[in-house]
């Protein structure tokens, strides 16, 4: 970039009327300046290298002539460098920008180490790369905290859909792989010392019966399932009431429970069943008809009977016959 007061400069005017135009002045000087800014060294070189550095297309000679002659008696713009054969600019480094200063005085320090341009790049970019993988290091280090940091929740959330993590939020530690078993020249040895194989799974009990569910869905009863509500309700008949069950769903599809209801259901139901199936109390014939149902004659000879005979429940006012008696009446 030229200085301000260029254009003022007598070393100025007379290039530009020798090169008989102020744009192709300004343009060579820009190119060199550029040049030399570039590399932090106002050496150019020979007569040709001044040419193609400003990006000459005239007449050979005739742009190093006008940029030399341009300071007569005094430099031009370009003058003979006393320690190189060839051209160098002009007190470059006392009018280039702080930034050239910088990079020239680099470039001395360099020369005077015998260090090369190849090496000093070759050393950046071995820094550059090393940085780069201490930012990606970090970044992963980073990222694994962050990672950490989360796993209470993450655990908490596959808790709530039913995932599998340890009460303190971390997830469970994989199993270690098995050591694999040393090789030995005795055949019985080896076999001795063998793991068992591993039992096979237990069959699953059989599908006995099924009940309806909500969406087309159904409740599976097994054989395990009905030796369960034998041993829970001894006064029933497990496989008469799932099958009661079962009627009782599909004839009331506007009532039948969902997936997870089915438990409550089957056991609320079995429940009422083992209640109307054993007397309250014991040695006392429970009579479970209404007894505004019976006839006069029925309820005097009943009253007759020692200790009161048969326990009578309390009528209740709309009470029709069988419907307190009925298990699917309360479901």
């Amino acid at each position: 970039m030229a200085r301000p007061g260029l254009t003022q400069n007598r070393k100025w005017r007379r290039l530009v009327r020798d090169l008989g135009s102020a744009a192709v002045a300004r343009g060579s000087l820009e190119f060199i300046w550029d040049a030399c800014y570039e590399a932090g060294d106002d050496f150019l070189g020979t007569d040709a290298d001044v040419e193609l550095a400003a990006q000459w297309a005239g007449e050979p000679g005739a742009l190093v002539r006008a940029l030399s002659s341009a300071g007569e008696p005094g430099a031009g713009f370009i003058e003979p460098d006393p320690e190189r054969t060839g051209w160098r600019v002009h007190q470059l480094f006392e009018n280039a920008p702080e930034y050239v200063q910088k990079r020239m005085l680099r470039e001395i320090a360099r020369n005077e180490r015998g260090e090369s341009i190849s090496a000093i790049r070759s050393a950046a970019g071995k820094k550059g790369k090393a940085l780069q993988i201490a930012r990606q290091t970090a970044a992963t280090v980073w990222q694994t905290e962050a990672t950490v940091r989360r796993l209470p929740d993450v655990c908490h959330q596959k808790q709530a859909n039913g995932g599998n993590c340890l009460a303190n939020g971390e997830t469970p530690a994989p199993a270690p792989a098995p050591a694999p078993l040393k090789e030995s020249s005795n055949e019985d040895s080896s076999s001795s010392c063998a793991e068992p194989p591993p039992e096979p799974p237990a069959p699953e009990s059989p599908v006995v019966l099924t009940l309806p569910c909500v969406s087309a869905k159904t409740w599976n009863i097994t054989e395990a399932t009905l030796k369960d509500w034998q041993e829970a309700f001894p006064a029933l008949d497990p496989l008469a009431e799932a099958r009661r069950m079962k009627l009782w769903l599909e004839q009331n599809p506007k009532n039948r429970k969902t997936f997870a209801g089915m438990g409550k259901f089957t056991l609320g139901w079995l429940g009422r069943a083992q209640d109307r199936a054993r007397p309250s109390t014991p040695g006392v014939i429970r009579d479970r008809t209404p007894q505004h149902h019976r006839s006069a004659t029925d309820q005097r000879y009943l009253a007759q009977l020692p200790g009161g005979g048969i326990s009578f429940p309390p009528p209740h006012a709309g009470e029709a016959f069988g419907q307190d008696d009925d298990p699917l009446s309360q479901v």
